[in-house]
Formats: structure tokens, sequence, C-alpha cells
């Protein structure tokens, strides 16, 4: 009998760019190399290899992992023989053909019995093989969540519907892996539209409408916080995670139940859904919204830009604008308006500022520079400069007038949020030292949101 490969010892010594390269051209581009994906009618080349990770990744096709899978799938052969071949390639000794291969501290012994198990569902993630999201903002990301890609062949049967596709690790509340999603990357428009993801049975410990997906990683930032996201999609989710957002969420493929309402219910109060932009992502959205509202929670549904998911977001803007895009969106839209308004009347007024308040008092601007984005405020301020300044004052002092005004506006609007958030605090703490602080925030909010209360009233 052959000895057995040490599969995490002979991956070191393969060298992808000399692997891929046997294949197809690649050019040097930066610390990596770029070429035509074969896996697909490529016209650009859209195959990136990182020599540093020993991965390659197409942004098109999105086929991706590392040099066993790239000849797996190229040559439409076993594992074991793509480990021959690429051994050959790259000159690191003779390997027999069928070599019994040996995966570092991993047992898959068991992993055909038909009733999964935790165990066994971490025994078998042990053996996928690496996967490159082709953007260095998201690769730590989908590291801490162990994405994954299945392997061509060779897969236990309780596990094959994950071969060749994008696997994500669905854990429970505990952490507990209890079940996989596998996502085909393929192009073929009948997958897509049939089988695009294909999950792990329902069974004793994986119940659809009892889990979400991240909640484990999120749920103590949502309770903190009272807030969550909810996206369509695993990826969506990652992007989000990705971009600062730990306290997301997203539907395992299928509708909230009443176990996801309730879970939701008992650690947040406002929901803010961050669906696809697409028909289908409208219509589920315009499901959920009722929903939602209906169970006592507040919800803010945020569209994506240019019908776009947040994971195609994420990746054409970068994390700091995406992330920059979600706080704006998030903006309840009283809020955002008055903010538009008192950020144009600053602009349009910029001498009149320090008779409406301080400098110190002055909000951060909400509108860009462009003079085009605050012009567009001015018939509602002069409808607003007529109805709540004194006639008898000067252009100044009225300018002045109008700027204090939509400051309280925004002021009362700000403290409004700051009382609830308060009450939700104390509502959900126990410790004594944190409901005395949290009680004295909500007095000193309320004698605020009063005396701005009694201000606009008087101007009103």
């Amino acid at each position: 009998m052959n000895n057995p490969i040490d599969i995490a010892s002979l991956r070191g010594r393969i060298d992808i760019v000399q692997v891929i390269g046997h294949y197809l051209h690649l050019q040097k581009q930066g610390a990596g190399y770029v070429g035509l994906c074969p896996f697909h009618e490529d016209k650009h080349p859209s195959l990136q290899v990182n020599p540093a990770k020993g991965l390659y990744h197409c942004f098109s096709c999105e086929a991706g992992g590392d040099a066993f899978t790239f000849v797996q799938k190229r040559e439409g052969c076993g594992f074991g023989e793509a480990v021959r071949i690429c051994a050959d390639l790259c000159h690191t000794g003779y390997i027999p053909r069928e070599p019994e291969v040996r995966q570092p501290e991993t047992k898959i012994k068991d992993l055909h019995d038909e009733a999964p198990t935790v165990s066994g569902n971490e025994r078998f993630w042990k053996t996928l093989l690496p996967y490159d999201p082709g953007c260095g903002e998201l690769r730590e990301t989908y590291e801490r969540f162990g994405v994954r890609m299945g392997a061509d062949t060779a897969t236990p049967a309780l596990y094959r519907f994950t071969e060749g596709r994008l696997v994500f690790p669905i854990r429970d509340g505990a952490g507990q892996l209890v079940a996989f999603a596998a996502r085909y990357l393929g192009t073929d428009p009948e997958v897509l539209k049939q089988r695009k993801y294909m999950n792990s049975k329902t069974s004793s410990i994986y119940k659809k409408d009892h889990l979400l997906y991240a909640w484990h990683e999120a749920e103590a930032a949502i309770r903190e916080s009272g807030q969550v996201f909810i996206t369509e999609g695993y990826k969506d989710a990652l992007a989000m995670h990705a971009a600062g957002f730990g306290r997301t969420v997203a539907l395992c493929g299928v509708n909230l139940s009443e176990v996801h309402l309730s879970l939701i219910r008992g650690a947040a109060d406002t929901v803010f859904l961050l669906l696809d932009a697409d028909r289908a992502g409208r219509e589920t959205a315009g499901k959920l919204v009722p929903l939602l509202r209906k169970s006592g929670l507040q919800v803010v549904n945020l569209v994506p830009e240019g019908g776009k998911d947040p994971d195609e977001m994420f990746r054409r803007m970068g994390r700091e604008a995406f992330a920059a895009w979600v706080r704006k969106a998030m903006i309840p839209p009283a809020r955002s308006r008055v903010g538009e308004l008192l950020s144009a009347a600053c602009r349009r007024w910029p001498e009149s500022v320090a008779e409406g308040y301080g400098p110190e008092e002055i909000p951060e601007m909400s509108l860009p520079e462009d003079r085009q984005s605050f012009t567009g405020c001015f018939p509602e301020l002069d409808k607003l400069y007529e109805q709540h300044t004194e006639l008898s004052h000067t252009e100044p002092v009225r300018q002045g007038e109008l700027i204090r005004y939509l400051h309280l506006c925004y002021r009362e609007i700000c403290l409004e949020t700051d009382v609830r958030n308060e009450c939700r605090r104390l509502a959900r703490t126990a410790d004594e030292d944190a409901r005395a602080a949290c009680i004295d925030s909500l007095q000193r909010y309320r004698l605020e949101l009063r005396d701005a209360s009694l201000a606009l009233h008087r101007r009103g």
C-alpha cells in the first residue's frame, strides 16, 4: 500500500502560478497575475491568481480555490489525480496514481451516515477547499465565517450537494455547525433559476424556520444596539459584517417565521431591511414590512442603489464608501429631510449662521458640497422663511431665525430618538448602576426635548 500523502505539507510546496500557467497565459499585475478564465467565455482577463495565498478567483463566474481545485475543474478529474498532476508540474517528487490522501487532523469516517451531527459537520468542513472572495476587504470576514469551496468529486453522500459549489457553514445561536448552504458559481440559467442554492436537509439539528444566518456572531451587537439588519443572502450579510455592521443576519432561504420574529423581538426593537433591489427583493420587502410592524417592531426599508444587492455595492464602492451609504440610508426620512434643509440653509446663508446659534452647535452637514444638491432645497426654504421668521426683522436676522428654527426641529427629532433608545436600554438592563445611568440620561434628554418643543411651539 502507498504511504498516505500529507496534503497540508504538499500544498505549501505547490506553486499555483506554475500550475495555472501550464493551462493558460498569465500576465503579471501588481503582486499577482491575471489571465482569461477557462471556465466561462472570458474576453477580458477576469481570473486573478494570488501566489502569496496560493489561491485563484474569477470576478465574472466566481470560480475560485487552490491549485488542486483548478486542476480538478480543468481536467474533470478526482482530487487524488489533481494532487498527482500538481505535484508533477511543480516537480515535488513522484506521487503514484490514486494516492491515499491524508488531510491534517481530519477524519472523514462516519460522514456517510444518514443523520447529520454537529461533530460530523465539523469534520466535513475541514475537508473543504480554500476560497478567495476576490476582494481584499472581504477576505478576513469570509475566513472568520469559514466560507470554503466544495470538492468536485468524492464527497460523502450526505454532503454531495456541496460538490463544486461555494459553501457557507450555518451555525445555530450557540455557534454549533448544524448545516451548510451551497451556492452555484456557474452561468447556466436553468441552474441559476432552479438550484442556485442548495442546503442541508431539515434534521433534528437544523430547522430553517428556527435559524437566522450569522445570529451567533450578531446577537451581542443586536442586543447592545437594539437594532438588526436583515439581508436576503449570505454574501450580503458577510458584506455588511465586513463593513462594520456586525448586527446583521440573513434569511436562510425562507420567509420570517414566528420563531424568527420572537428571536428578533427578544433582542431588538428596530429592523433595517436591506434586501435586493430587484423585483423579487421589492416583493419580499412588501411582505416583510407589515409583518414586522405587526409584531411591534420599527422597520426601515433600505433599498440598494442601482438595482444591486449589498454584496455588489460593497465590491463596487469599497468598504468605507459602502459603510457611509448605509449610515446615511439608516437615517429616518423626517430627520434626513430636516438635516438636508438645515445644511442647505447654512450653506445658502453662511454669514447668518451665527445669528441662529453658536458654531459649536452646527451639526455635521448631510449634503454633498456641489451646489446643485442643496439648491433643490431652496423653494422649501423660501416657504419656511415666510412662515417661521419675523417680517419686521432684517434679512440677516430672519435668515438666522430660520436656521435656528430648523436646528430646533433637527434637535427635537434627535432627542426623540435618544429618549426611545434610553427607554429600551432601561427595559433591558438589570444591573443597578447601569439602570441609574440610563435614568440620568433619560431625564436629561426629556428636559432638553421639552425645551426644544416649547421653543418650536413659540416659533410656530
